[in-house]
């Protein structure tokens, strides 16, 4: 959005830059920790070197003392760097030329130790990233619905590529990760941090979880951020895609977990099946085999994205005044994508009674101009070959939300529900519904089934 003013802080022309790049001299400063661990409390560290090797290392290692009690952060990487254009030397030329910030921040675990008989709250896999850029007299408004420039790390700085050639050659993988790191190198070695952003990004991402007395239980992975997104684009008018360049603003609930109710024996309802430290569909849903009275929640998942075309968009097979056209509705058009599910939320626990939600599903995909949709099952990452998968909401490799059913103009929302009231197998009274509605480019379709029992005899 701000390409034909920073076309004019450029320092000189270069053949190698794409359209969207420009060399620019900064002046800068730029701080870096990694392998950060910390706490405070009672009973020591809950961290020891078991191997004397001068690291912590591996799950072991982190948490070797079980006797700590108190706050902690375990493996935390962070690197920040600000940068502004050298003009902005000469007197009064700072006053109105941007100044760029990137911050990125991993932290595996923050939050409470060793309390887990009262209370549990903590946050995992932590990720911060900001790349951007302070306009001055740009309100906070316009710095979340523009495109802002920003640093191009991957662009700038070789990193581990030493011969620039974007190829991971022998004896260039620095820090044994079998990857090519590119970017501005924030720590060396085997601990070696980059920033490694190529485009706008502000965005937090994690997992939290807490507990209290067994009585309540919650957790969730979370996401909420604003990226610069490749999509496909859909015309409803010619019948081609596109392809462009957007701002989205994004905001995820991803297999939230949780119950209020009577304690187990052990204290937890949902049960970390695979001990991973999570409550995640990867649990296979396992829960307490107590009986214990309250309201469970199973997998809810939901996530929206908002988004708005910046630059020009690139369409297939059309005229260049159709091409012309549709980047002027395309400019003009905000689109907006939700998906949701519910695999369960239900009461527990209280005899001769069963009341319960299920397989709830919501999709939604539309914009302000109906004839022109984002296509999310095309516009996600490239894969090898260069063909695009579907648009995905991620905090790590298996806790994502997935965009993929909405692959043209649609609404759907359907689920079940269940109340009865019973003695063994005898119903007393039951009521079950299932419903599904449906409304896209393909037609309307609409379902509807409940029915009604009750005992004989019952209503006199």
């Amino acid at each position: 959005d701000f390409a034909p003013v920073m076309n004019l802080l450029k320092s000189g022309d270069d053949a190698t830059l794409s359209d969207d790049q420009i060399r620019m001299d900064v002046d800068s400063i730029s701080l870096a920790a990694t392998n950060l661990y910390g706490f405070a409390g009672i009973g020591g560290a809950p961290w020891e070197d078991l191997d004397q090797d001068g690291e912590i290392t591996g799950e072991e290692e982190k948490w070797a003392n079980t006797n700590a009690q108190g706050v902690a952060i375990l493996d935390a990487d962070m690197a920040m760097a600000l940068m502004r254009p050298s003009l902005s030397q000469i007197p009064g030329v700072g006053a109105v030329l941007p100044k760029f910030i990137s911050l990125k921040v991993n932290i595996d675990y923050a939050g409470l130790i060793g309390l887990e008989d009262v209370v549990t709250a903590n946050l995992q896999d932590i990720q911060v990233n900001i790349n951007t850029s302070i306009i001055p007299g740009l309100p906070p408004v316009g710095a979340l619905l523009l495109a802002l420039p920003n640093i191009d790390y991957i662009a700038s700085f070789e990193g581990e590529d030493t011969n620039n050639n974007f190829i991971l050659d022998e004896g260039e993988d620095l820090n044994l990760d079998g990857l090519l790191n590119r970017g501005m190198e924030m720590s060396s070695g085997l601990n070696a941090f980059y920033l490694d952003f190529d485009n706008e990004v502000l965005e937090v991402a994690g997992y939290a979880e807490f507990k209290l007395l067994g009585i309540i239980e919650l957790s969730a992975g979370f996401y909420m951020g604003k990226r610069i997104e490749t999509v496909t684009l859909h015309d409803y008018v010619s019948g081609t895609d596109g392809t462009a360049t957007t701002v989205s603003l994004s905001f995820a609930i991803i297999e939230a977990y949780g119950y209020i109710g009577e304690p187990s024996k052990d204290g937890v309802y949902w049960i970390d099946a695979n001990e991973d430290g999570k409550i995640t569909n990867e649990d296979g849903g396992a829960k307490t085999s107590d009986s214990v009275i309250g309201v469970a929640l199973e997998d809810l998942s939901i996530g929206f994205t908002v988004m708005r075309q910046t630059g020009v968009a690139t369409w297939d097979d059309v005229s260049d005044e159709t091409e012309i056209a549709l980047n002027v509705q395309g400019l003009l058009t905000v689109y907006a994508g939700i998906v949701g599910s519910l695999t369960n939320i239900e009461l527990v626990g209280v005899p001769g009674v069963e009341l319960r939600a299920s397989d709830f599903v919501l999709y939604a995909n539309f914009s302000t101009l109906p004839t022109l949709i984002v296509d999310f099952s095309k516009s996600g990452d490239e894969d090898e070959n260069g063909v695009r998968g579907a648009f995905a909401i991620t905090v790590t490799p298996t806790l994502s939300l997935s965009f993929e059913e909405l692959d043209k103009l649609m609404l759907v929302v359907q689920g079940s529900a269940l109340a009865r009231i019973y003695s063994g197998d005898f119903d007393y009274i039951r009521m079950s519904a299932a419903f599904s509605f449906e409304i896209s480019t393909d037609g309307m379709e609409v379902f509807f089934d409940g029915q009604l029992d009750i005992a004989n005899g019952l209503m006199n």
